[in-house]
């Protein structure tokens, strides 16, 4: 017994400590035309899926018992809501108080409101007529405005009629949720449901240009710009997967000093936009941008795996192409 005691004491040694991993840099070049809207996995420092901020119109929550339908905001498009309930009524072109999804994550994120009563199982239409502006293509010039009516909620579809706005080319579309999806898109102008984003427990941060109110955050004045009516722009961000994902902002420690013993010291939000558009501002003495150098943010994703993050480099060559520079840390 006493050699049997002694063999197995020879096959454990000291513990040793867990050191952390090295930082992993990722380069993304955005262009928009092609891979403008870029999802990132965390835990495996990848690029999970792209594509242009021209391919989809409309997207539509999937989430249980949410109906939001969001409008392109990397197309910096909005809405007005006539409160006309006469779909077939000619409307004309001019200017109107265009409204803005907020990108917040939040119920109230949409410009289109409440379109319906979502206290039914399906939710029943109010039936409004909104005019959908949408937005601007990469060179900066409008693409048009369009008329859609959300027609309701059944059998776990959406249905909504869109039309120019001289009652031509009227279509109808049906677009069904999906549960393994955060949202579902919609082109016109492929005439059909799109299925851009990854699955919605396999990516953590989408780069998107997206509109904000002018001024608005850290980023102003920015040189290279472009301005959308109502006093809004297009600016490059990150957002935050809305599904069990939530961030910390540490504007005191050091990147390097950043370890996985400080994780539950912080607060975290689960707004998409936390991480939003205000981790670079414009430097006029050195005609640059630079990342805030005081910064780092800290992703739980739904495993409640935890990672840290910090960019070092913003590089928007025109208003066609981005290129961002980040490092990340599995904590």
């Amino acid at each position: 017994m006493l050699f049997v005691l002694l063999q197995a004491s020879s096959c454990f040694t000291n513990e040793e400590p867990i050191l952390p991993l090295e930082p992993e840099e990722i380069d993304l070049r955005m262009f928009k035309l092609d891979s403008g809207q870029v999802y990132v996995n965390l835990k495996d420092i990848s690029v999970m899926k792209f594509n242009s901020v021209e391919a989809w119109d409309i997207a539509f929550s999937c989430a249980p018992g949410r109906y939001d339908i969001l409008l392109n905001s990397a197309r910096g498009m909005s809405s007005y809501n006539t409160e006309s309930k006469d779909f077939n009524a000619q409307y004309t072109v001019r200017e109107y108080p265009w409204e803005y999804d907020k990108c917040t994550g939040a119920e109230d994120q949409s410009c289109l409101g409440a379109w319906g009563d979502f206290e039914f199982d399906n939710p029943q239409s109010y039936g409004n007529v909104y005019l959908i502006n949408l937005g601007i293509d990469i060179n900066g010039e409008p693409t048009g405005i369009v008329k859609m009516k959300v027609n309701g909620y059944t059998d776990n579809k959406y249905s909504i009629t869109v039309g120019d706005l001289d009652g031509f080319a009227v279509r109808h579309y049906e677009v069904e949720k999906n549960d393994s999806f955060n949202y579902v898109y919609l082109s016109f102008e492929k005439n059909g449901v799109l299925k851009l984003e990854p699955p919605k427990n396999e990516w953590d941060l989408l780069f998107t240009p997206y509109a904000v109110p002018a001024n608005d955050g850290g980023v102003s004045p920015l040189p290279i710009i472009q301005q959308l009516p109502n006093g809004y722009e297009l600016v490059d961000g990150v957002l935050l997967n809305p599904y069990k994902r939530q961030v910390a902002i540490d504007t005191n420690a050091h990147f390097e000093d950043i370890d996985f013993f400080d994780v539950e010291s912080y607060t975290y939000s689960d707004s998409t936009n936390a991480i939003g558009h205000t981790w670079y501002t414009w430097y006029e003495e050195y005609l640059t941008f630079r990342p805030s150098a005081n910064s780092s943010f800290i992703i739980r994703d739904a495993d409640r795996n935890f990672y840290a993050l910090k960019f070092t480099s913003y590089s928007p060559i025109q208003t066609k192409l981005s290129r961002v520079k980040c490092i990340f840390k599995n904590l």
